[in-house]
């Protein structure tokens, strides 16, 4: 339920292929070269999924807080990144 993530330096929270669980007062402080505060991607294929026993990602997440940047060496940086 509760997690707080300190010295990030890619994605500060980052799931895929058919998660869906849960999570609540959640904290995130990135590095200067983390990049996305989350990363969330479904399956590539309906059969990824499949294989992995899931159906699409799905989490529940709530109060959530990340403390980020605005330079990640360059590249573009997103405070969600939904694919």
């Amino acid at each position: 339920k509760y997690m707080a993530i300190v010295g990030a330096q890619d994605d500060t929270f980052d799931w895929d292929n058919g998660w869906t669980g849960r999570g609540q007062f959640w904290v995130g402080v990135q590095t200067l070269s983390a990049n996305k505060g989350f990363e969330n991607d479904g399956c590539a294929t309906t059969d990824e999924c499949r294989n992995y026993g899931n159906g699409p990602t799905s989490p529940q997440i709530y109060n959530v807080t990340i403390w980020g940047n605005d330079q990640a060496n360059g590249e573009t940086v997103y405070g969600l990144h939904l694919r």
